[in-house]
């Protein structure tokens, strides 16, 4: 322990983009789990525990090719989101 003060460096923000608000990813991810809920809803409702299983499948598996052909999902494109590296490439 030494007996000079402590001084605290300034915090440069990182280079890049800055996030995006969380309001408006909150409001992308309900756009994306209304579909989402729906499939649920139908498969659990016509194939009970089974369709549970396969209704989260496929939902994960649709977002997922999203994000991976475009970088978007419906609720990122109709909110105006996209994904970025942290050095602001898409």
């Amino acid at each position: 322990m030494t007996d000079a003060p402590e001084t605290a460096s300034p915090r440069t923000p990182p280079p890049g983009p800055a996030p995006a608000p969380v309001r408006l990813r909150a409001l992308a991810g309900i756009i994306d789990l209304v579909p989402c809920d729906i499939v649920l809803g139908v498969l659990a409702w016509r194939f009970a525990g089974m369709g549970i299983f396969v209704g989260v499948l496929i939902s994960a598996s649709v977002l997922c090719l999203f994000e991976a052909r475009g970088g978007q999902t419906p609720g990122k494109r109709l909110t105006g989101l996209e994904v970025r590296y942290l050095d602001g490439t898409t």
